[in-house]
């Protein structure tokens, strides 16, 4: 895919880590759980009634927080927990500190400590939410 397309209007784009942090979203996969993942989308998460189930990401100060959710304990979850940090207001720097299972996992599987790797991500607005998208 062509960075190009995304980069239509983006010249007053900034996102910021107040925006992150005080926000709910969806994303397409568990961000950082495969390496060579290029890719992500982001979208607000909406408070409605029903929680919205499937791949779910959080912010704070300084982490990130990335997981599956589900409406029954039948499944095989997920989860992602690592540090980030702007370069600017539009890359973002991610490192995954734990990638830890729960659920169906059978046999159980163990967490996972990846040896640290920090890995560059350009952020774009789209019309439905942002895309971020590896930067080599």
């Amino acid at each position: 895919m062509s960075i190009s397309c995304l980069s239509l209007g983006q010249s007053k784009f900034e996102l910021s880590k107040t925006f992150l942090v005080n926000h709910k979203w969806k994303i397409d996969k568990i961000l950082g759980l495969d390496s060579t993942d290029g890719e992500y989308n982001l979208s607000l998460a909406i408070d409605t009634p029903w929680f919205d189930y499937g791949n779910r990401i959080g912010f704070n100060d300084s982490m990130f927080f990335s997981f599956y959710t589900a409406p029954c304990g039948n499944d095989y979850f997920t989860d992602v927990v690592g540090y980030y940090e702007f370069l600017d207001s539009n890359i973002l720097l991610i490192n995954v500190r734990r990638i830890s299972y729960h659920g169906e996992w059978n046999p159980p599987r163990p967490p996972v400590t990846p040896p640290e790797n920090w890995v560059k991500l350009k952020v774009f607005k789209k019309e439905d939410g942002y895309k971020f998208v590896r930067v080599l």
